[in-house]
Order: C-alpha cells, then sequence, then structure tokens
C-alpha cells in the first residue's frame, strides 16, 4: 500500500503542461528552508514538462499574498506556489502571521480563481522545517509543484 507522503508526489494527471507558466514566489526569511524547497519544486515541475518557471524572492511570509496578488493579476501565470517558513519563537508572534499568510493567499486564490498553492511550513523549530524541506520527513517542494498541476487540470478540466 502506498503511504500518504508518496501520494503527495506523485502527478497521475495525463495533461501536458510544456506551456504551463508557473511563478514560485519564495520567502528569504529561513532561506536554507525555502531554497530546498524552492529546488525540488522546480525539479518537479521541470519533471513533467513545465520548463517556464519564474522565481520571485520576498522578504518573508508576510509578503507572500501581496506578491501572488501582482501576479495574479497579470493573468499571465497558470499557477503561483507560494513557499515560506514561519518558525515559532518566544512569543505568539508566529500564530498571527500564519493566520494571516493563509488568510491572504486563500483570498487572492478565490478572488482571481488562479491556483495559488500554500507551500508555508509552520514549525516549532528549525530543524523541523529541514526535515520537511529536504526529504528527511518529506519533501514539501515537490508535494506542492504536484498540487499545482493538478489544479491547474481542474481548472482546465471544469473551463
Amino acid at each position: 500500500m502506498q503511504s500518504t507522503v508518496d501520494s503527495l508526489l506523485q502527478y497521475t494527471g495525463e495533461h501536458d503542461h510544456r506551456h504551463d507558466r508557473i511563478v514560485i514566489l519564495q520567502s528569504k526569511w529561513h532561506f536554507e528552508v525555502t531554497e530546498l524547497m524552492h529546488k525540488a519544486a522546480r525539479e518537479k515541475l521541470m519533471e513533467f514538462g513545465v520548463h517556464h518557471i519564474v522565481r520571485q524572492l520576498v522578504p518573508g511570509s508576510y509578503e507572500l499574498p501581496l506578491a501572488a496578488k501582482y501576479f495574479a493579476i497579470s493573468q499571465y501565470f497558470d499557477a503561483i506556489i507560494c513557499i515560506g517558513c514561519i518558525v515559532k519563537g518566544e512569543t505568539p508572534h508566529n500564530v498571527y502571521i500564519s493566520d494571516a499568510v493563509a488568510k491572504g493567499i486563500m483570498r487572492v486564490s478565490l478572488d482571481h480563481k488562479l491556483p495559488i498553492i500554500f507551500g508555508i511550513l509552520t514549525t516549532d523549530t528549525i530543524e523541523q522545517a529541514l526535515a520537511r524541506a529536504n526529504g528527511t520527513h518529506s519533501n514539501k517542494g515537490a508535494e506542492v509543484a504536484v498540487a499545482a498541476l493538478e489544479m491547474i487540470d481542474i481548472m482546465r478540466t471544469t473551463r
């Protein structure tokens, strides 16, 4: 039986993605984590024929929704992947940031009817984040790439 993690990494769609345009918005905060996720997402997208991939760095996860909105307004991209990392500190700051980012990304996606994929790690420690970014625990970068492809397929199928 295939594990849930393995199934998240498997794209089973039949659509041709060679002409898809995807932007990856990547937070510079906790760059060692977000860079691993970016590389995994890019590799997975290219595995399925996507070669028009734009990367845009943003200061932190909090800035991802606004950046996503500007890329969505362009109507040029088929999907937007947001990659970030929010690690718990000594205050509840992470809760407020995580909530704002999640709601902002969802709002932009719904307003623009565009797949905007939530690839924000919210962990207690940087070690937990690294384990989810480098494949030790899972490979969240590859997972968000598969989610983008699947959502593009859904959007195309229902038009």
